[in-house]
């Protein structure tokens, strides 16, 4: 993994709560916590569904691109990730 990730991740986190903090004067839905629609907001950001190329095992990324798999509450969450895999 390229040595620059870390900062690159704090560089992504950093932007998503910059446009999606938790203090927004009109935020109303708060039901599970200060992070509820914040959450929401940051999850319309991102991808839900990506597609990736895998030639003979190996992943094909460029030179900084990285696979990020976020999750914006701050308590702990059960989630499910399916991979699906296609050949041509």
């Amino acid at each position: 993994m390229n040595p620059t990730t870390p900062s690159a991740r704090g560089d992504l986190e950093s932007f998503l709560d910059h446009i999606a903090p938790r203090n927004l004067p009109f935020i109303k839905h708060t039901d599970e916590g200060e992070d509820d629609s914040p959450s929401h907001m940051k999850t319309l950001l991102v991808n839900q569904s990506m597609s990736f190329i895998v030639d003979s095992g190996e992943l094909i990324l460029g030179t900084w691109q990285g696979i990020y798999l976020c999750e914006f509450r701050d308590s702990p969450k059960q989630r499910n990730i399916l991979i699906k895999f296609v050949a041509d």
